[in-house]
């Protein structure tokens, strides 16, 4: 029987309040809903969310069992959403807004069929206090965890397997299917149009005579080439490299056709039964594979997957970003110099593999600036400031991973408000929430706040619409910008009042929506520059 180790921990908690806690597999979301408001104290008596960014999907739930979630059900099996290695969100209480960060650590052998907390810090939270920040002023009323008593009570739980996408059994799918003993055999089962496919795909050539049992045989060769197959596994995601490592310790796995579909390294070596949802791995392949995939190699790995996260941080804060700053940025989170031309090499590959990015050899950009050299514009913006320095790893890996600000104790109010004032539910607030930091951090006009609206189907009045301008003006004195280079009104509001003399005349032309170089904090059109042609 197989379970998951997950640490789940409070956002925002100092020092980190956190449970780790095995979970057998098979459960839904509303067992892991159950799991984690016993092991933290909760009283069940507000809605909760899951929101899993890797997947852009979220599950909502309120007390009266009425789903919110168009296509997933809280009595659902959650066990899809669990990539070793990944990170997910649970809320709980959309007013105290209390956020549980979930990481799910590893697979583990586990025979039962109830959780257990293995380690704790903190004491159990308090109902009602105001969220993280209020419950500071409450802590000492706060009761201590205590694991054995919680331990105790939930072995007499029995968690169901919920249902599954697929109608077999797992280990009735090992005993009935047969190992595929080559990937050879599971090329002679394609076309030769999508062999072809695949091979082009590949970078090979000099196919185009060989008939279909020869090209089948041809093309496994080449594919399990020990350099080849090491530099495709060197590209593959860790979450790829996780779910093909189980499949190859399980001799198969049950899986979404999606999930394989969307992997080429998945798909290329493996071998998926569309009607039971079952994947295996060659035997060839598996041998080839224990081969290469060394410790250096997952290390590899890791460290790739950290210097993606470092690009789209850094992006993220300031949308255009030279290779000397990324050096001195990594440098900051890892504690170690990378040379230029092993991230220069980097950099090419990540913007190649993902047109939302580009490097043309000098900075790494968002994509979108590229068009027409804006991002030139951005940099001698950009001069005015020195850079924001990130305070933590975890706080740029997150900007990177989440690809958002997290509410705080200065921006927490806008999703109160718009949850209340527009009445949204918690989905379309945390959206619009995002949307909305979107729209600020890259200088966008109040037309496309109002496109968004509408792409978002929120139809407010014009009432409504001033008073979400005048919410937005004090949101945006809190929101990392890019023409700020990452930083924030508020954090530059100091220094822009030690300045006595702002000279206007030196400075270039002034655009509606630049800071005001009056030092206010709001855009020239909403300042000195309101009422001007």
């Amino acid at each position: 029987m197989a379970g998951y180790q997950l640490k789940i921990t409070i956002e925002g908690s100092h020092p980190p309040i956190w449970r780790r806690v095995l979970i057998p597999d098979g459960i839904s979301f509303a067992d892991l809903d159950r799991v984690i408001e016993e092991i933290f104290g909760w009283e069940h008596a507000h809605l909760y969310e899951f929101y899993f960014p890797d997947f852009q999907e979220r599950v909502t739930w309120d007390p009266t069992g009425e789903s919110l979630a168009d296509d997933i059900s809280v009595e659902d099996g959650i066990d899809e959403f669990l990539e070793v290695g990944s990170k997910f969100i649970y809320t709980y209480d959309f007013g105290d807004d209390w956020r549980h960060i979930i990481t799910v650590e590893k697979l583990v052998e586990y025979e039962e069929r109830f959780p257990q907390v293995i380690k704790f810090k903190g004491p159990n939270m308090i109902e009602d206090c105001g969220g993280i920040y209020g419950f500071y002023n409450f802590i000492d009323e706060a009761e201590p965890f205590d694991m054995d008593a919680v331990n105790e009570k939930m072995s007499r739980w029995s968690l169901d397997q919920a249902e599954e996408g697929s109608m077999w059994d797992e280990e009735e799918l090992r005993e009935y299917m047969d190992p595929v003993e080559s990937l050879s055999d599971v090329f002679i089962q394609y076309k030769k149009e999508d062999l072809t496919m695949i091979a082009r795909s590949l970078g090979f050539s000099g196919y185009s005579k060989l008939k279909k049992a020869e090209l089948a045989v041809w093309l496994k060769d080449r594919m399990l080439d020990r350099s080849f197959m090491e530099r495709v596994i060197s590209r593959a995601s860790a979450e790829d490299l996780e779910f093909f490592q189980q499949a190859v310790d399980r001799q198969g796995v049950v899986a979404e056709p999606v999930r394989i579909a969307g992997s080429l390294f998945l798909s290329a070596y493996g071998a998926m039964n569309v009607y039971s949802g079952f994947y295996q791995v060659p035997l060839d392949v598996q041998e080839q594979y224990r081969k290469i995939c060394t410790p250096e190699v997952f290390e590899a790995q890791k460290k790739r997957a950290n210097l993606e996260l470092l690009f789209e941080g850094a992006v993220y804060l300031y949308g255009v970003v030279s290779v000397e700053r990324l050096r001195e940025l990594y440098e900051r989170c890892e504690g170690e110099k990378i040379p230029v031309q092993d991230l220069t090499r980097a950099l090419r590959e990540f913007a190649d593999e993902d047109d939302l990015y580009c490097f043309d050899g000098s900075f790494l950009m968002d994509g979108d600036l590229e068009e027409e050299g804006m991002y030139l514009f951005l940099l001698e913006e950009q001069k005015q400031y020195e850079p924001y320095m990130p305070q933590s790893r975890e706080e740029l890996y997150g900007y990177g991973e989440f690809q958002v600000q997290a509410p705080d104790e200065n921006t927490e109010f806008f999703l109160l408000w718009l949850k209340r004032e527009l009445n949204l539910s918690g989905y379309q607030a945390s959206a619009l929430f995002c949307q909305m930091q979107d729209c600020i951090r890259m200088n966008c006009d109040w037309d496309e706040v109002e496109t968004q609206l509408g792409m978002m189907n929120i139809q407010i009045s014009a009432k409504k619409k001033r008073r979400l301008a005048k919410q937005m003006d004090v949101f945006e004195r809190y929101i990392r910008k890019w023409d700020l280079a990452g930083h924030t009104q508020a954090e530059l509001e100091p220094q822009r009042k030690k300045a006595d003399v702002v000279d206007f005349g030196t400075r270039k032309k002034i655009y509606p929506n630049d800071p005001c170089p009056c030092g206010s904090g709001k855009k020239y059109k909403h300042c000195c520059g309101k009422g001007k042609s």
